[in-house]
Order: structure tokens, then sequence, then C-alpha cells
């Protein structure tokens, strides 16, 4: 191996400098000498820095061209080291051949070979013959190592090797590392070279050679060239084997990445040796360095002697400036102050300055004017305690003069006293001035009168309330308010719009006001709308629109343009009404009156007819009652005639009596006796009259109050009629059965009610007729002579009336062959009848049975 070719140093050259003109040099050192008085070490720095990068930038190339020649090293000696094993390995398999034609026991021609291979090859520690069974037949070894045959720890190794060879008879060599120990150190690196002998293809043997890596190849091999390099053998990051001198100054290459061996589990990493290093590197890092710092060092101290020179003589010229500087600075301060004054005076703001005290020591004149004070008045006898209210001065005191001095300044809103004794509300500016030393000096301050702003800020608040209550009641109006730009986009809606159409102010807002269109208006319709409010005027009608759930409704709206400064209309607003209840309700009332009309009328006929009934009537039952007094005297057909006659007439009478009262009921002239009724009493009463329409022995009638002493405040003789109806309708229609009366006290909506349950177990309504209950003569309205319909429906719209009159309801559960049930529902605490007792349209109330 080659050392690397030493480098030449380059030298600066200086004769250049020394052939410069000397008015030149002169102006160099002129120029030189303005530069600060830190130049000079600026300069030798920034040169120094120079000198050691190119330095350090020489020594790195120098080191990569080291490692080059390491590496190059390192792979030359791992080849020779390989090329060493493949001779070995072939003359151990011409051996093994030469063997195999003879016969394993002829050990004396087995002799010569071995020894031939010996003296050849040094860095074989043991040439041995092996036996089919794995015994040693003959082994030979080096004058240095004749005990390392006799101690063959690799029994274990032989033994493996040998099945190798029965399974691979392809294989003619096989390799394998063997570890021994060896004297002091744990472990010596050999290698087993194994070359199986075969007969007829058969294997009859082997030829065992071990080669000493460490001792006996790779040190004759570094002798050899007396390379001056440092080694070790690598196996799985460990080292095995180091050749390596105790004072190495070349670690910094001893990290290089090792280099495996072809073939072997083992790899081997070099570095130079001190001397080898010494010679790699050679000596010219420092002719290098220690010229440039020098010439750096020079170049400063030159500088720095110009500096010198040129600073010495300049320095009177400076105390000459500085004292012409400072009486100019004087001349402009005083101009400065002068003019800083003027400003002050002629500013309409309070400025002033003074102590905490409350001395002024300048007051401009606004200041003078605003307080009353006289532009030549002294001050000395004037304290600003005195210029403002006592609250005013309060917070300068404690707030204001205290917060200035820490934080170094304040500002808020105080007064002062006009010449007049009046408050002037002012804004203030508060500044605390101190020295070097943080010591305060004196006060000053900006006041602004702030009458004007306080009284727009009032004229604002009170346009603000008023602003705010506005849209406080448009936000509270039932009505729609929709405000749109010129071209009818949406830009505010109020809740109202929002509850009545379904869209919300986010959906509405930048949507034109078509979404409402509802297709019930043609163009032409829309197109006058239009043509209205652009001519500046207001536009009022109905309008049928579209909800956005797709329901329409009627509204009434009012559309008005309103108009900016320049007389152009800006935007519309739009006051909508929903006429949707309104006409549903006027449509409602319309058909009250008329029914009212037609019932009115029907109630004059009923009048009429019942009062035209009832004399002939009465004559006809006194003359039946007359007849039957002499009963005996008639004949069997001439009495049961007499008694159809009598019972017919009561029937007639008491359906007038009936058409009479439910005249008045509807018609309002009912007359009403209101005290505290006995519900037992009452039912017990109603009972007696009814139990004679009933067969005791296939009916059963009951009644049950809870408590017993229940009482309502109503028409006793009216409660007692409306059981009477309530058990006369289900004993009419109850043959087999039982027939219950339940009364209760409840409590709903905070108010006192009786329920009065009246069922049977009979034959049971139809749902076509019990959508008729309650309705005079319905019943029988094309269905006369049914066997369902047993009455004139009189006696329900009766009971209607009375239930009404008390504040209540009445209901009727009815299923057909099982049964009915009705229930009433009556105000217990009512002072007099209900005033809408008069109003008796409603129908029954169905309930299906669950």
């Amino acid at each position: 191996m080659r050392s690397p070719s030493s480098h030449s140093t380059p030298r600066v050259k200086h004769s250049a400098a020394r052939e410069l003109p000397l008015r030149l040099r002169s102006q160099t050192v002129l120029r030189v000498s303005k530069l600060p008085g830190w130049t000079p070490i600026l300069m030798t720095v920034v040169m120094s820095l120079g000198v050691v990068l190119m330095w350090r930038h020489t020594i790195q190339q120098q080191n990569n061209t080291i490692r080059q020649l390491i590496h190059a090293e390192t792979l030359r000696t791992a080849d020779e080291l390989t090329s060493w094993i493949e001779v070995c390995e072939r003359a151990a398999l011409r051996m093994a051949r030469r063997t195999e034609q003879h016969h394993i026991d002829d050990i004396e021609n087995w002799q010569n070979d071995h020894d031939a291979l010996l003296e050849a090859f040094p860095a074989i520690r043991c040439v041995c013959l092996i036996a089919p069974n794995g015994e040693s037949l003959f082994a030979a070894n080096h004058d240095s190592d004749q005990a390392f045959s006799s101690v063959a720890p690799w029994a274990q190794l032989r033994h493996q090797m040998i099945e190798r060879s029965e399974s691979d008879p392809k294989t003619l060599l096989f390799r394998q590392p063997l570890q021994i120990p060896d004297g002091d150190e744990s472990a010596i690196s050999n290698l087993l070279i194994w070359a199986p002998l075969r007969h007829d293809n058969r294997y009859s043997g082997a030829l065992e050679i071990v080669l000493n890596i460490k001792q006996l190849m790779l040190e004759p091999l570094l002798d050899e060239h007396d390379l001056g390099y440092n080694v070790q053998v690598i196996k799985d990051n460990q080292v095995i084997w180091s050749l390596v001198e105790a004072d190495s100054a070349a670690s910094e290459f001893a990290n290089t990445t090792p280099i495996p061996l072809p073939r072997l589990p083992w790899s081997i990493r070099m570095w130079p040796t001190r001397q080898r290093l010494t010679q790699l590197a050679g000596i010219h890092d420092q002719t290098v360095l220690v010229p440039g710092l020098m010439t750096a060092v020079m170049v400063g101290l030159v500088t720095w002697l110009a500096i010198i020179a040129r600073r010495r003589a300049r320095e009177l010229n400076t105390l000459n400036g500085r004292l012409e500087s400072e009486l100019a600075e004087r001349h402009r301060i005083a101009e400065e102050q002068n003019r800083l004054v003027s400003i002050l005076e002629a500013t309409s703001d309070y400025v002033s300055t003074g102590a905490p005290d409350g001395r002024i020591f300048y007051l401009n004149s606004a200041g003078r004017r605003m307080v009353g004070l006289g532009l030549d008045q002294d001050l000395d006898d004037v304290c600003w305690h005195n210029l403002c209210p006592e609250w005013s001065a309060k917070t300068m005191l404690e707030v204001a003069i205290p917060q200035a001095i820490e934080r170094g300044v304040w500002s808020g809103e105080t007064a002062l006293i006009n010449p007049l004794g009046y408050e002037i509300p002012v804004s203030q500016v508060v500044v605390a001035h101190t020295d070097d030393q943080g010591k305060l000096k004196y006060l000053s301050t900006i006041i602004r009168d702030i009458s004007d702003r306080k009284l727009t800020e009032e004229v604002l608040r009170e346009s603000r309330q008023t602003l705010t209550s506005r849209l406080t009641a448009i936000e509270a109006a039932g009505d729609m308010i929709v405000i749109t730009d010129p071209d009818g986009v949406i830009e505010y809606v109020n809740p109202a719009f929002t509850r009545i159409t379904g869209y919300s102010l986010r959906e509405a807002m930048g949507r034109k006001t078509s979404i409402l269109k509802s297709g019930r208006h043609d163009a032409a319709y829309y197109n006058r709308i239009w043509k209205t409010i652009r001519a500046g005027r207001s536009w009022r009608g109905r309008i049928i629109n579209r909800r956005k759930n797709g329901r329409l409704y009627h509204e009434e709206m009012t559309i008005t343009p309103v108009k900016n400064g320049d007389g152009k209309i800006d935007r519309y607003v739009a006051i909508k009404r929903d006429m949707t209840r309104r006409r549903q309700a006027e449509r409602t009332a319309r058909d009250r009156q008329a029914l009212q009309q037609a019932v009115s009328a029907m109630e004059q006929v009923l009048g009429v007819v019942g009062h035209e009934l009832r004399t002939p009537l009465a004559a006809l039952r006194a003359t039946a009652e007359f007849l039957l007094t002499d009963a005996d005297t008639l004949s069997q057909q001439n009495l049961s005639f007499m008694k159809a006659i009598h019972d017919q007439t009561i029937a007639m009478s008491e359906m007038v009596n009936n058409l009479l009262e439910a005249a008045r009921l509807n018609s309002g002239c009912a007359r009403w006796n209101w005290e505290h009724v006995n519900l037992q009493q009452a039912c017990d009463s109603a009972m007696s009259i009814v139990s004679n329409l009933i067969d005791t022995e296939r009916v059963t009638m009951s009644c049950h109050v809870e408590p017993d002493d229940l009482q309502i405040n109503g028409d006793a003789e009216a409660i007692r009629r409306l059981v009477i109806n309530l058990l006369t309708n289900a004993a009419k229609h109850t043959h087999d059965g039982a027939i219950e009366v339940s009364i209760n006290r409840c409590v709903k909506d905070h108010h006192a009610w009786v329920q009065m349950r009246v069922s049977d177990t009979g034959e049971g309504i139809d749902d076509q007729v019990v959508d008729k209950l309650g309705q005079a003569f319905a019943l029988n309205r094309g269905v006369v002579g049914s066997d369902y319909v047993k009455g004139t429906g009189l006696g329900l719209a009766i009971c209607r009336g009375i239930v009404a009159a008390h504040g209540g309801s009445i209901s009727v559960d009815s299923t057909v062959g099982e049964g009915t049930c009705f229930t009433v529902m009556m105000r217990a605490d009512l002072a007099g009848p209900n005033d809408s007792a008069g109003d008796q349209q409603k129908a029954i109330r169905k309930e299906h049975a669950a």
C-alpha cells in the first residue's frame, strides 16, 4: 500500500500590496480610519474564521482520502485471506481424491501426502484422517502445535459433518467455523474443512483439516506487508480477536463498517496505527493554519492603528462642533417651545400643567375662558380643586392622579364649573411626567367640553329606545310585516310571518315574495299590484297565498312604498293579515244565523201547535176519564177502546209538554229555580216513576251515589226530569238485564264536577242513529216504523238543554246487542244557569267502545 502524496501549502503573495502608489495607500488609510473602533476586531475574527474554515475543509478532504485508503486496504486483505482459504481447500480436495484411490488403511501413502500439505500451508493446525465411525485414524500437527490433535474438542461437530456427508453425497467439500479455547484467551477462531471420502458412491471416511485464521494466516499476512494497521475479527457484532496498539491515535477511523469474509461468518475491521496515520496525513496542516492566522492579526493591528491616529486628529474638531450644535439645539428648542405654546393657545381644549396638591403652573387661553379666568390673571392664587365640582375633585384625588402616577396616564369623564356656576361635562386626560429616576415632576391635563356630545348621546339614546319600542311592537304584532327592496326581494319579516307561513327569517331573506304565490291569481292580477306600488301609491286588497306546507290561506294585505331623500322608492312595506279564520267565522256566523232563524220559526210553529192542542187534549182526556168511571156499564170492547184513547191522550199531552219545553230551552226563555239539589233524592224520585215501565222480574234497576249526601247547584226539577228521560230511554230498550245509575264527584280544570252515568244492557243503538241523538224529530226522519227507533228524540233534546244550562255535556257509548251508556258531566259549583244554555245547536258527542 502506497502512502498518499503530500500536498504543497499555498503561500500568500504580498508583493502587489508593496507596489501600490503612496497616494493610493494614504487614501486607503484615511478610509480605514473612518471605520468604527470595533472594526479591527471584526476583521481579525472574520479572517481568522476564514482561515480556520479553509484548514478544516482541507482536513476533511484528507480524512476522506484516508478512509478510502483504509477501505481499499481492508478489501485487499479480505481478498488475500479468502484466496489462501480457497487454495487450501483445493489442495484438500486433491489429497482426498488421492486417498480415495488407495485404501483408507494405507497410512504410509496418506502420511506422505499430509506432510507435503503441512509444509505448503503453515496455517494448517491439524490434518486428520477420519474413519467412517468418526474415529481418528491418523492426525498430524505443526511442530508449534503438537498437542492440538490430541485435544479434539469438536467431537460433536465431527459427527454432524459425518451425517451431512452421508445425507448429501453430491457435496465434495464442507466448511464450518470452529471455536477452540486456547491459553488465556476465551476462544480462538478456526476453520474446519471437511472433505468426504467415498467408495462406490458411499461414504467411507473423511479428510479433516483445521485452519488457524487468527495466528497462522492473518498475522503472517499482516507481517508480510508490514501495513501498520490495527485489525479486529468480528462475529455476530462481537470482537473475537484484535491486533490493536495500546496507544492508538487513530480511534476516529476505528468506527468504519466491517468487511464480511466470503462464505465465512466473520468480518474484519482495519484502521491505521499512529505511525501510519502520520505518514498518511503529513505535516502540511499547520502550514496552512499558522500563516493565515498571523496575516489576520496583522491586518487587524494595522487597521486599529489607523483608526487611533485619525481619531486623535478629529477630537478638536468634535469639541468645536459640539459647542456649535448645542447653541443651535438651544435655539431650536426655544423655537419649538414657542411653536408648541402657540398651538396650545390656539386649541379649543383646556390644557394645563400643575402639581398634585392643586397648584397650576400653566393654563392656556381656552381653559381660562372655560372656567372664567382672565387672560392676564395670576395663577398663584388659583387651585384646580376650586374649578370643578366636589365629586369631580374627589375623583381626581382618589382615582385619576393615583392611576396616572402608577400607569403614566389616566382618561375618563369629569366636570368643570363655568362662570355661571353650571357643571360642564368634560372628557379629561391626566399625564404624569417623571424624571430619569422615576420621580414625579408635574402633571399635565387635557380637557374637552363634551356638552354637545352628551346632548347627542341623549338624543341617540331616546331615538334608540323609540326604535327599540317600535321594533318590539313590530315583533309582537299579530299581523305579518314584510319589508322588501324595490325588486320584491325580502329583507325582513316579523315573527307573525313565520308563525302563519312557516318560513323563518333566514329562509325568507334574500328570496322574492313570489314564494307565497298560490296559483289562484293570474299574471294580470299581480301586474296591477306592481303597477300601483311602482307609481308610488299604496295597494290594499285580499289575496290567496300558499304556506310553506302547501296549504292555502286568505290574507288582507296593504303594500306601501317607502321613498328616500331623493324621492325614489327605496323599499316596500307590506302589512298582511291572515283572513282564513275570519272568513271561517263569518261563514259560521252566517250559517248560525240562518239556523237560528230556522229554529226560531220551528219553535214558533211548535209553540202555536202545542197551545192549540192542549185545550182539546185536556177535554178529550177528561171525557175519557169520566167514561172510565162507569167502566162496569161498558162492554169489554168499548172498555178497551176507552183505555186506548186515555193512554194516547196522556202520551200526546206529554209530547205537547215536551215540545213546549224544548222550545223554551232553545229560545232561552226557560225559567230556572237555582238551589242546592240532593242528587240521591232526585235519583230515587226518578226511579220510582220509571219503575212502572219495566218488568221487575226480568230487569233490575239500581242507583249508586257517592257520597250519599252529594249535592249540586242547579234546578231540582230539571235534574229530576233529566234522570227520568235517561231512565225512560233505557227502559224502552232493555227487556232483560239491568239498568244502573252511578253518580260521583270529580275535579276538572280546578272546578268541582258531577259525573252521572246511566247504563243498560239492552238492545244498543246503531251508529247511524247515535249521530242523530239529541236532535228533535231527527230519529223518525225517514225511519218511521223502524225497530231500532222508538220516540221522537225530544227527550234527549231536553236533556241536552238541561245539561248545557248546568255548564256540562252529555256523551253516549253504545254497541248494538250489548247495551248503551250515557255519561253526563255537570258543574257542581255554578252560581246560576250557564249563559250558553240557549245555544243548543251541538249534537250529543259520540264515543265508540274501546
